[in-house]
């Protein structure tokens, strides 16, 4: 590593680094934080994922029934079981209308499968049995038997999963029974159900109910479910052509992310540069971001005119995380002189967790303001560059 090289009023830079680092005094939106988080995963850092969701509980804010699972995910990955544990038990008495609790027991149930720990045997577990047992049987038997189950008053938990059992038997008498539950507004919980087995299906039979769902519903949250398992499908085409025609902004933002998810960048960036997409282009960015559409990025970049969008394109650039990413960042820095894209960049650089960049930059940096915002964020990365760096600092005498 490049050695830092001391200069003039050294005390003063010194008293800023440990101000920050003791004070606290980060100013970091949380969604932030929780892309940050999600690369560290991504990239197996998982004790830098575990510090960042950590800091997110302890901030007591909204979302923290997820950062909750997140940390709970982490710890386990960590190999910090009883930590991980702990999160979920947390989780569920903070939290017991969160979203994210049936994710948490399905980790709470893999981390107790891996330590050998056994859990009770229940009816409802018994049930799940059962329904396992009846791919093995024939399928005119097992139809009866889940078409009476989905009927009756088992829980939400058994006739999902009896739903699934009838996804794997091959008769169209399953695949109509699914079809009609799809169609079944009565029961919108296992209408969404039927509509994630589709989805999972791909067939052109499963299609076409989907479509003609789709048409059939005046609810929106049943539309996003829709768009969502041609997602899961693999069919970019109908999500496309939704995007173009949907009236709902909702409905016009979820088909934009899930293009984004699918990883088209020309379709987005074809859509960006479109009249008819002028109030979604904020949508259009994320959707490149985390579809990792960086050279669609760059484009944008170096036409766009726009302050605000220019800035958010920056931004996203930091959640692609490529090294080619990172080198147009730092030329972004070096090239514009504008503080708030120069902010952007350092933003997109912490996403990234590239603290190497992040030092240079205050190594080399005059302005007080853009070199303190680059000293916060390289104080909460966690590197062992960053370690390195104010170690530096905090030894070093004069």
């Amino acid at each position: 590593m490049e050695t830092y090289q001391r200069k003039p009023h050294r005390r003063k830079s010194v008293a800023i680094a440990i101000a920050i680092c003791l004070a606290g005094q980060i100013s970091l939106a949380n969604n932030s934080l929780y892309e940050k988080g999600q690369v560290q995963l991504d990239n197996k850092e998982f004790q830098a994922a575990q510090n960042t969701f950590a800091e997110l509980v302890s901030a007591g804010k909204e979302k923290q029934d997820m950062a909750l699972y997140w940390l709970a995910y982490s710890q386990y990955k960590n190999g910090q079981t009883k930590a991980a544990l702990a999160s979920i038990s947390t989780l569920a008495s903070s939290h017991p209308d969160s979203r994210w609790l049936d994710d948490a027991d399905a980790l709470k149930i893999e981390i107790k499968d891996q330590t050998g720990q056994s859990l009770n045997i229940d009816d409802e577990e018994m049930k799940l049995y059962a329904l396992n047992s009846l791919m093995n049987s024939p399928s005119e038997r097992s139809i009866g038997i889940l078409q009476r189950l989905l009927a009756g008053n088992s829980s939400i938990k058994i006739k999902h999963r009896a739903l699934f059992v009838l996804s794997q038997i091959d008769d169209p008498q399953a695949f109509e029974l699914i079809a009609s539950l799809a169609q079944d507004s009565a029961n919108s919980d296992l209408q969404k159900e039927a509509i994630n087995v589709l989805g999972i299906s791909g067939s052109v039979e499963s299609l076409s109910v989907l479509t003609k769902v789709y048409r059939a519903t005046d609810n929106d949250a049943m539309k996003a479910k829709i768009l969502h398992s041609y997602m899961v499908a693999g069919q970019g085409e109908p999500i496309i052509a939704l995007a173009k025609s949907e009236s709902s902004p909702t409905l016009k933002k979820k088909a934009i992310h899930l293009i984004g998810v699918m990883s088209k960048p020309e379709v987005l960036l074809e859509m960006y540069r479109s009249p008819e997409f002028s109030d979604y282009r904020e949508d259009i960015l994320h959707g490149l971001a985390i579809g990792g559409g960086s050279q669609a990025l760059v484009k944008i970049i170096n036409t766009e005119k726009d302050q605000s969008l220019l800035v958010n394109a920056v931004q996203k650039m930091g959640i692609t995380g490529d090294a080619e990413t990172s080198k147009k960042l730092v030329a972004i820095y070096k090239e514009n002189n504008d503080g708030e894209i120069r902010k952007a960049v350092l933003h997109a650089l912490f996403i990234q967790s590239n603290a190497k960049a992040l030092t240079q930059i205050v190594k080399a940096e005059k302005d007080p303001e853009l070199k303190r915002e680059a000293l916060q964020k390289l104080s909460i990365m966690g590197s062992d560059e960053a370690l390195e760096f104010f170690e530096n600092i905090l030894t070093e005498e004069g």
